[in-house]
């Protein structure tokens, strides 16, 4: 059969012969290079000039078996960056799947996946508070889920090969009436024997931030929060920091918190085996305990060091006194369904309040919902020793708070006393006991 219409030279039919192929897959190309993105789009209009390189040098046999691997490759490269929105459908089924979860309304603002690679694509995530005029409980913009699906075909496993969620908020509040927004996890649904079973290799929560809002008593903010859990052995480890956060307790200035745990996840709880946490002025490590099977149960037991001079201004910012020394709180803090308690014992081997000093001291501090107390703290005061009390409260009262300040002092020496006081033509001699006590409205 002869190439070309009748008339036309051989030497012409020849070339036409030899150049087709060339036409064909620069065409193929050129489409791919128009209706492609990114790399794709790149990497066709590469393989063009490819094309038409080998049309000038080399033989028609030779660019069609060249022709038939560069689309191959092609082909393969596009079917692995292929990313398929699964559509409005199964958004709304998984919208919907979610909410039963987690028993609040879900959204999605894009579901996608990658076919070659079984990583599905979640942007825009919203799980909304329980007033949905509030903000919501949880936002995510972007969660990658590595899934091999085609496992599920053969096995009774879904292996999930890493989850990576980036720029989350969390808001977790507590409620004068003892409720809390936290998720309920679970279906109502009697639980059947399942048949699958899911497993997790890695999970990474980065550029995070979590919200604690206990309302009307403290709020923390966690800022660049960075989760890392990993699948050690059947066992789920993992490591948490943020930085720059803010600690804030009541009407008092709020401090800049940063913090670093490590943790195990055993039978719905988080086991923290280290706690890291500056707050201020201050340093505390610990261990904790969180149940997440019986939210908001939670229990740290820390040791701190403190500034008092730092904490002065947080907490006496304003007032005419002076603070300095450190010292040191052993104790443990429990949250829990209605109320929070922290408790503890506090030691100072120099605390100073103006010029005044404060040897020895130590003492126990117990903080409720309802009230705040220092039981009787005792210390060195000028060849003697003194005792004292202070209570804060009832916090949740219409009225404002009384500060009450009791002082027993004993056997202290008054001309060490009156030495240090520099009263003129003024010295006293022998010993005192006696009590004191200041009673007065909070904010006056």
């Amino acid at each position: 059969m002869s190439l070309g219409p009748p008339g036309v030279p051989m030497g012409v039919k020849t070339a036409l012969r030899r150049v087709l192929p060339h036409l064909a897959l620069l065409l193929a190309l050129g489409t791919i290079a128009a209706v492609g993105a990114g790399w794709v789009r790149y990497g066709a209009l590469a393989l063009a000039v490819v094309v038409a390189i080998h049309a000038i040098r080399r033989r028609a046999t030779d660019v069609a078996l060249a022709a038939l691997v560069i689309l191959t490759l092609v082909a393969v490269a596009a079917v692995t960056a292929l990313r398929i929105d699964l559509g409005p459908a199964v958004r709304r089924l998984a919208e919907d799947a979610g909410s039963r979860y987690v028993h609040r309304p879900m959204h999605i603002g894009r579901l996608g996946v990658h076919l070659w690679s079984g990583r599905f694509v979640v942007e825009d995530l919203v799980i909304e508070n329980l007033n949905p005029a509030d903000q919501p409980f949880f936002t995510a913009k972007t969660i990658y889920v590595s899934l091999p699906w085609w496992r599920a075909l053969t096995a009774r496993e879904i292996l999930i090969e890493s989850v990576e969620m980036n720029d989350w908020r969390m808001l977790v509040e507590m409620y004068d009436d003892g409720r809390t927004n936290f998720l309920k996890f679970g279906s109502d649904r009697p639980a059947g024997p399942s048949r699958f079973r899911t497993l997790a290799r890695m999970v990474h929560a980065g550029r995070g931030e979590f919200t604690y809002n206990d309302l009307g008593t403290w709020r923390t903010v966690a800022s660049n929060l960075d989760v890392r859990v990993t699948n050690v052995g059947g066992e789920y480890r993992g490591t948490a920091s943020s930085s720059n956060g803010t600690v804030a307790i009541k009407q008092y200035r709020p401090m800049r918190s940063d913090l670093w745990c490590a943790f195990k996840i055993q039978d719905g709880r988080v086991i923290l085996d280290q706690l890291v946490m500056y707050a201020g002025a201050s340093k505390t490590v610990g261990t904790g305990d969180v149940d997440f099977r019986h939210w908001p149960q939670q229990i740290y037991r820390v040791q701190s060091h403190v500034d008092f001079r730092s904490m002065k201004e947080v907490f006496f910012a304003g007032s005419h006194f002076t603070a300095a020394g450190e010292g040191d709180f052993v104790g443990a803090f429990r949250l829990f369904k209605g109320g929070y308690e922290l408790k503890g014992d506090f030691t100072s081997g120099l605390a100073k309040v103006n010029d005044f000093e404060f040897p020895g001291l130590k003492g126990s501090l117990l903080w409720e919902p309802h009230s705040f107390t220092v039981s009787p703290a005792s210390a060195r005061f000028f060849g003697g020793r003194v005792r004292f009390a202070y209570s804060y409260g009832p916090m949740s009262d219409p009225k404002p708070p009384v500060n009450r300040f009791d002082a027993w002092y004993d056997e202290i020496d008054l001309a060490a006393f009156t030495d240090f006081l520099q009263t003129k033509e003024l010295r006293l001699a022998g010993r005192a006991t006696g009590d004191n006590r200041l009673e007065w409205p909070s904010g006056r």
